[in-house]
Formats: structure tokens, C-alpha cells, sequence
């Protein structure tokens, strides 16, 4: 967990090109957001209704609205077809989304999605292939089950520490918005919803021989220490669209679980495409940021750093969990041996990083709860 004392801006670089034919790094035009027309959904799990706001370039600058119903109050219904986040364009999502939408229950001052820096875009948004990403994201989906539950406890302990700092109370505190870098299939989307503070003793078989009464009067002198939650603003960055689907579905699955019915935790979901190194938020504009299994697969671990810093606010919380470079000869010997062919199967994951050097020189004001271990099992990010 790292601490950011404060925040500066990062410097704009010159976008680079490729060797071969001098075309700038970006993505195919197919992908890019329609300039002339932009669609923004908002949801939140405190309404039944979905805003969406139109903008044409004829039609001026004012918005039009028209509001839709969810299939179910209290759903999170992902538009598949179009990302959150509105690259290609100036125009940017105003904090106050529950004054524009008029709808009441939307959270208060969601943080904006912003156009991200064009030049670091060009550089690092790189053109993917669609077929490629759709097959990782799929087997994402299916394919660290053991990983993660090799991992919860750590998770737990980490999310739980991260919740505890979120603001709470008062008019300027309602809600808190949390960035996911690589997001991916959303597998920590269960640990927002587990990982509030409870009653341990409850977690004890005990709590299946009668005692669950107990349980209940001791998690309910818990609620009363401390002030509730804020609304969770999460915003989930990933350049993988593919990645959208499976990541809703793992949100809503959370947030609909028996754990969740009983703690009341209120959050919502946005998912945006974007890329660590050009992250489309503003400046001090999110209150934690959550980097699991992420950092290995940037393009630049410095870029990217320095921007989960630049979108922190003062005092905000960086939680990371990576997979690096072994100190075991053995394995730090195969690691570095098949680091290219690890690149070229998973999408860009290298095995060979220092990732907590590159932690403790980002700027941090401190870093805590640092713990190297190993997972047996997992080979060669074990």
C-alpha cells in the first residue's frame, strides 16, 4: 500500500512512430470513438435508471438527455458496444452527473473521464488485434480460479486496510471513487464487497452451532464505530475491450452475493478503455488506485507510475499485488530465459521485473505492508 503525498503533473512526451512506414502507434480507426456523436452511460447501483447523454457537433454544446429503465432496479447493465470513457473527443463528463441527469439516487460528485493526454495515447496506445484479445479475455475469465483463491487472504487484507482509509462523513465525502489499472475481468470486484470491517469471530464454525445471534449483535456494534462506506465511484481502466463483458458480469455477481445483502455496500461500475501510462482521469481526482497483476505488462512501469500518482489525490491509497523477478536462482534463471515468449503468449506479461524498485522510486511518501512471498503452484509467476 503506498501513500501519495501530493501530485505532479507528467510532462507530455513526443509521440513516437514506428520504424516501418512512420505511422504513429494507434489504434485502427475501427476502434476509435465517433468524434461527431458521443454517447456517455452512467450507472449506479442507488438508482433503477440509466442517463444517456447525447452530443452531436451540429447540435451545440448543450447536451441532449433521454433517459432509459433498467432491466432491474438495482442491476448494473454494461453497454457492450461502447466504452464509458470518451477518447476522440473534447468534450468531458461533468462531476455534477446527478445535476445533468436530474435522477436523484446518482451518486454525487462522480470523478471525471476525461480525454487522456493525446501524446501519451499515441505512444502507448498501441494497436491491437481483436480476435487475440477477445481469446485472452475469455481465458482470463476462466483461467486464475486458483490463482485468486490462492491469493483472497492477501487481497483481503490489503482491500480491508485500503476501505478503512477511504473518507467518510460529511457533505464532501459521500462518495469516493476508486481507479482499477488493468482492470481485466474484474477479479478483485468481490473483495469491495467482502473485504468491509466485520465481525471475525462470525467467520468461526461456532457461527453454524447456534451462535449465529451473536454474530449478528457483534457485526452490529461493528457498523456503529465507525461511519458507513462512502458510495464506491469504481472506475475500471483496461485496454482490452474484450475484457467489458467479463467484468460486468463479475461486478454484478458481487455485488448481488449473500455477503453483500447483508453489509449494504452501495458502489457502481465504469468501465473505460485506456492505458496506464494515459490514464483519462484528472488530476487528484481518485481516492485509491488498485494495480493487481498489472504492471507487468505495461509498456513503460515509470509512465505508468508516475500517472496512477497524477490521478491520486493527496493522501490517497496505491494497493498493488504483482508477480516479479525471483529471488530463488532457479527460478530466476527460467524467468529470465522465457521472458519473451511469456511477452508474445500473455499479452504483453514480463517475468523478469523489479516492480517494488520501481514502487519505492515513483515519488510515493511512504510504502507499507510490503511482503515478498512465493505461491506454490504457480511456476513461473508464483
Amino acid at each position: 500500500v503506498a501513500e501519495s503525498a501530493f501530485v505532479l503533473p507528467v510532462l507530455c512526451v513526443p509521440a513516437h512512430r514506428q520504424a516501418s512506414g512512420g505511422k504513429p502507434t494507434s489504434r485502427p480507426r475501427r476502434w476509435r470513438t465517433n468524434a461527431s456523436r458521443v454517447r456517455v452511460v452512467v450507472a449506479s447501483s442507488k438508482h433503477p435508471g440509466v442517463g444517456f447523454f447525447t452530443q452531436d457537433e451540429s447540435s451545440g454544446p448543450e447536451p441532449k438527455r433521454e433517459t432509459r429503465k433498467l432491466i432491474q432496479p438495482n442491476t448494473f447493465v454494461p453497454d457492450l458496444n461502447r466504452r464509458a470513457v470518451l477518447a476522440g473527443t473534447s468534450l468531458s463528463i461533468v462531476s455534477a452527473v446527478g445535476k445533468l441527469c436530474g435522477c436523484g439516487g446518482c451518486a454525487y460528485a462522480m470523478a471525471d473521464l476525461v480525454r487522456a493526454d493525446p501524446a501519451q495515447s499515441l505512444a502507448f496506445d498501441v494497436a491491437r488485434d481483436a480476435r487475440m484479445d477477445a481469446a485472452f479475455a475469455e481465458g482470463m475469465s476462466v483461467g486464475m480460479t486458483g490463482y485468486e483463491i490462492a491469493i483472497a487472504e492477501r487481497k483481503h487484507f490489503l482491500f480491508k486496510l485500503m476501505l478503512q482509509r477511504l473518507p467518510r462523513g460529511g457533505s464532501d465525502s459521500n462518495e469516493a471513487t476508486i481507479v482499477e489499472v488493468g482492470m481485466g475481468t474484474f477479479p478483485n470486484a468481490h473483495q469491495y464487497f467482502g473485504s468491509a470491517e466485520t465481525y471475525d469471530d462470525c467467520l468461526l464454525p461456532a457461527a453454524a452451532f447456534g451462535s449465529k445471534p451473536l454474530c449478528d449483535v457483534k457485526q452490529e456494534e461493528v457498523n456503529l464505530r465507525q461511519a458507513p462506506l462512502p458510495f464506491l465511484d469504481i472506475v475500471g481502466v483496461d485496454p482490452n475491450d474484450s475484457m467489458e463483458k467479463y467484468a460486468a458480469a463479475s461486478f454484478a455477481d458481487a455485488r448481488n452475493s449473500s455477503t453483500n445483502k447483508k453489509k449494504s455496500i452501495a458502489a457502481s461500475l465504469r468501465i473505460a478503455h485506456g492505458v496506464a501510462e494515459a490514464l483519462p482521469l484528472a488530476s487528484n481526482s481518485a481516492d485509491a488506485v488498485v494495480c493487481t497483476l498489472t504492471l507487468c505488462s505495461v509498456l513503460d512501469p515509470a509512465k505508468a507510475l508516475a500517472e496512477i500518482r497524477r490521478v491520486l489525490k493527496p493522501g490517497g491509497s496505491f494497493l498493488f499485488i504483482e508477480h516479479v523477478l525471483s529471488d530463488e536462482r532457479s527460478l530466476r534463471a527460467q524467468q529470465i530465459a522465457l521472458d519473451g515468449l511469456q511477452v508474445k503468449l500473455a499479452d504483453g506479461c514480463h517475468l523478469n521485473r523489479q516492480t517494488l524498485a520501481s514502487i519505492e522510486n515513483a515519488g510515493f511518501a511512504r510504502i507499507e505492508t510490503v511482503q515478498r512471498f512465493t505461491l506454490p503452484g504457480f511456476g513461473l509467476i508464483s
